[in-house]
């Protein structure tokens, strides 16, 4: 739910912003800390293709929320479907956050860094304690730009859970046999014994030899 409620926010505003005219190039902030307004209009006069790219991976991005709600209804009947539905939505989420960390990286980060530099400085502030508050603004945004990480925890926890043998099979219908779990659980050590055990089920006689008593 709250990443369909996300996904409807970043929309609405991706539709504002694209309504809205393109700054000139070159747009300079005038004010220390910048507005959102300022922020947003230097982003779209620097980075390329800065609203395309944020609307689309809004509309991505909410596709795929409504993909995991309906997957969800799915999986609490056991449809076989919804399985292969959050498998879909585990690989989308990964690729759209893995694209969302490289635009960032490679144009977004660059530009942020750059109007810190470019900001002047606040008033009635000195100008060594201007540069250090940029550093720390700088270095929080270097680090920051790396949080998309965290995008690729739940779908990815949700790829292997769906992927696990038990679960095809539960959602195939289908039972695996108790000698047969899965391959995490077949310890090699389990496997030697039963074969133990199989030879020790032979006759004391020997194989096909008669037994003297």
């Amino acid at each position: 739910a709250s990443g369909l409620i996300g996904g409807l926010i970043a929309l609405v505003v991706g539709v504002i912003m694209v309504a809205q005219p393109r700054p000139a190039p070159g747009f300079v902030v005038a004010s220390n800390p910048p507005t959102i307004a300022e922020t947003s209009m230097y982003l779209d006069s620097n980075v390329p293709y800065w609203r395309e790219v944020s609307l689309s991976l809004a509309v991505v991005g909410l596709g795929l929320s409504i993909m995991l709600l309906v997957a969800g209804i799915g999986l609490l009947s056991m449809k076989p479907w919804a399985r292969s539905m959050s498998i879909g939505y585990a690989v989308g989420s990964i690729l759209l956050q893995c694209f969302s960390l490289f635009y960032t990286i490679a144009y977004v980060t660059p530009a942020q860094i750059a109007l810190y530099d470019k900001m002047p400085p606040p008033a009635g502030m000195a100008g060594a304690q201007a540069q250090s508050i940029a550093s720390i603004s700088k270095t929080a945004v270097s680090v920051g730009q790396f949080a998309g990480l965290l995008g690729l925890i739940y779908p990815g926890i949700v790829w292997i859970v769906m992927s696990r043998p038990k679960v095809r099979a539960a959602f195939r219908g289908e039972t695996l046999d108790a000698d047969r779990t899965d391959d995490f659980d077949d310890d090699p050590r389990d496997r030697r014994g039963r074969r133990e055990d199989e030879y020790d089920d032979e006759p004391r006689g020997g194989r096909g030899e008669p037994d003297d008593r």
